[in-house]
Formats: C-alpha cells, sequence, structure tokens
C-alpha cells in the first residue's frame, strides 16, 4: 500500500469511527436511550453495508467515473466499520437483556431472528 493510500485509509478510518464515538459517549452520558442507541447504531451499521455492497455496481455503471474507483479501494474499511456498527448493537442489545432470560425468548421472534442470522453471516465476513 503506498503512503497516499495509507493516510486516506487513516483518515477514512477516523471518519467512520466519529458517529460511534459519538453514539457511545451519548449512551454512556444518558443523553440518548437504550432504544435511541440501538436504533442509530442499526441504521449505521445497514447503511455503510449498503455503501459497501453498492460500491461494484456503481463503477460498472459508471465506467468513466473517477471517484467509484477510488471508492472501490477503501471497500474493505467500510464493510468492517459496518460490522463494527453491528457489534456495538449487539453488545448494547446485550447489555439490556443479559440475565433477563429474555434473549432466548425473543430471539425466536422473527425480527429478531433475522437479526442474529445476519450477525452470524456478518462473523463470517468480518473474519474473512
Amino acid at each position: 500500500m503506498n503512503a497516499r493510500l495509507r493516510v486516506t485509509t487513516y483518515w477514512l478510518w477516523f471518519l467512520l469511527a466519529i458517529p460511534g464515538v459519538w453514539i457511545l459517549a451519548r449512551f454512556l452520558g444518558d443523553q440518548i436511550s437504550y432504544g435511541q442507541t440501538l436504533h442509530l447504531t442499526g441504521n449505521w451499521s445497514v447503511g455503510l453495508l449498503a455503501l459497501a455492497l453498492s460500491i461494484t455496481p456503481l463503477r460498472k455503471v459508471l465506467r468513466h467515473a473517477r471517484w467509484p474507483l477510488k471508492l472501490q479501494k477503501h471497500r474493505r474499511a467500510i464493510g468492517v466499520a459496518s460490522f463494527g456498527y453491528a457489534a456495538f448493537h449487539t453488545l448494547v442489545y446485550l447489555e439490556r437483556k443479559w440475565g433477563y432470560g429474555y434473549i432466548l425468548p425473543e430471539a425466536m421472534r422473527p425480527e429478531l431472528a433475522t437479526g442474529w442470522i445476519a450477525l452470524l453471516i456478518f462473523l463470517v465476513l468480518a473474519a474473512t
């Protein structure tokens, strides 16, 4: 990796971390609720995943534009950041539900079962 790309990658990681730090600080400072924290982290995770998945189609559709090619170089970082927000989302959920016997019964509900399956898929993608 050349020096210019490395510096750009560091800036990208910094920018991708800002919303997470902001959400965490507000959650720990009791400025936003548990539900708002789940909502924000979930939205960031889905948004970054959608961006990471749309980079290749954008590059193919916009063949003459240079910015999709530049974005292509950072697709992995965007995908890993998406996983980071999903992990943050899951940790906040587990922090609230742990020890109350809610996790397994709630995991059987279709909307939450989908989330657990998505997290397992995300784990495999993040590991590779």
